[in-house]
């Protein structure tokens, strides 16, 4: 793994890096909200093998700079859109998205289309307006930092306690210090994502769709995002219930390396 800086529309991004190989576009990953790229730590080297893969901390998460402002999930696919022009030979790229990193790469794919090929999009947060706003009120606010540490039994169930059964404790506990590193603006991300307009965005999308659906909470959401999505094609993962980017890892990459190699022998036969 290497890491990367690259200048952006918000000052720099910070970018992890797998793999050597450019005779294809690389895969980049977008991260699940309050994370950083590093959430992809353990699904990225099983990606790396024929094409490299890039993980990207948005802005103000991990070590990006932040966004003047509160940022859109149009700032964090402008932030996307520089990751490709600069990392990619082609200036071109599969976007790969987890919960709401796969509405950053719809966004990418709208604002930004001749950088894209594919979109992979693993369980997918596509609620109604009624939904998203009762997500907004409860989520996505700044996060009252507290000198008890009482503020933090949250975040460590969440990533430590109630995780020890499918993750080793190492890598619980480096994902708990990624989700409290943000501070105040740790939920910017979820605030954004519950500020999109999921199915307008959708329905607009005509780069090539796989929509990935796991057990392990968004089934039916991401289901619903396939019939939304012109052309969408579903991949049902029944086999994943827990901890998609992690325990599901090895699943879930000879999915996504069948679905672009796929493409990839595809282009080879028009060419």
């Amino acid at each position: 793994m290497k890491r990367h800086y690259i200048d952006g529309p918000d000052g720099q991004i910070h970018t992890y890096q797998w793999g050597d190989d450019t005779s294809q576009p690389p895969i980049v990953c977008l991260s699940p909200s309050p994370f950083s790229g590093k959430a992809y730590i353990t699904l990225a080297p099983l990606l790396a093998e024929k094409r490299r893969v890039i993980a990207v901390d948005y802005p103000g998460y991990g070590n990006s700079d932040a966004c003047a402002h509160a940022p859109d999930i149009s700032d964090y696919a402008a932030a996307v859109s520089a990751v490709i022009k600069q990392a990619s030979d082609s200036q071109t790229a599969d976007l790969l998205g987890f919960h709401s990193g796969c509405l950053v790469a719809v966004d990418a794919s709208l604002n930004h289309a001749p950088q894209v090929r594919n979109l992979v999009l693993v369980d997918v947060p596509f609620f109604s307006p009624d939904k998203q706003a009762e997500l907004l009120i409860k989520m996505g606010a700044s996060v009252d930092l507290s000198s008890e540490l009482t503020m933090l039994t949250k975040p460590w169930t969440f990533c430590v306690a109630g995780k020890l059964e499918h993750i080793p404790l190492p890598r619980a506990y480096d994902m708990f210090v990624d989700h409290i590193a943000t501070g105040r603006n740790t939920n910017a991300a979820f605030n954004a994502a519950f500020r999109y307009p999921c199915a307008e965005r959708f329905k607009q999308i005509t780069h090539r769709t796989h929509v990935i659906a796991s057990k392990a909470g968004l089934f039916d959401e991401s289901r619903a995002t396939a019939d939304v999505i012109p052309g969408a094609m579903l991949v049902e993962h029944t086999d994943i219930t827990v901890a998609v980017l992690e325990k599901g890892a090895i699943a879930l990459s000879e999915t996504i390396n069948d679905i672009l190699n796929e493409t990839a022998h595809r282009e080879f036969g028009q060419s």
